[in-house]
């Protein structure tokens, strides 16, 4: 295997050859990361039943105190699987969360 190949390999694994895409999923990661040991995170319960888990941060720019920030992944594992409970799950088993601006949780 030559020097770039190597290189290629590296990138890759990374997240990408493109640096956006390298610095994409290191945000993910870290996400992620925070999801399982920050004291902010929190399990979000959506309109339709399903869970996952979140990042629940107080609204710094503003005045009002009860305003949140919520950072939640684009597409994570249901904690409980929608409909039925879910004892033993793949993490490969993604869903997309497709949550909007409006839109309630608990």
């Amino acid at each position: 295997m030559s020097s770039l190949d190597n290189l290629r390999t590296r990138l890759t694994y990374q997240g990408g050859i493109a640096q956006e895409d390298r610095m994409d999923q290191d945000k993910l990661r870290s996400l992620k990361k925070a999801l399982l040991y920050s004291y902010q995170a929190q399990t979000a319960v959506l309109e339709d039943g399903r869970e996952f888990k979140c990042l629940i941060n107080h609204d710094k720019l503003k005045e009002d105190y009860d305003d949140k920030i919520i950072s939640i992944p684009y597409e994570d594992v249901c904690l409980n699987g929608g409909d039925e409970k879910f004892i033993d799950w793949d993490p490969e088993d993604l869903r997309k969360i497709n949550m909007k601006v409006g839109d309630t949780f608990t």
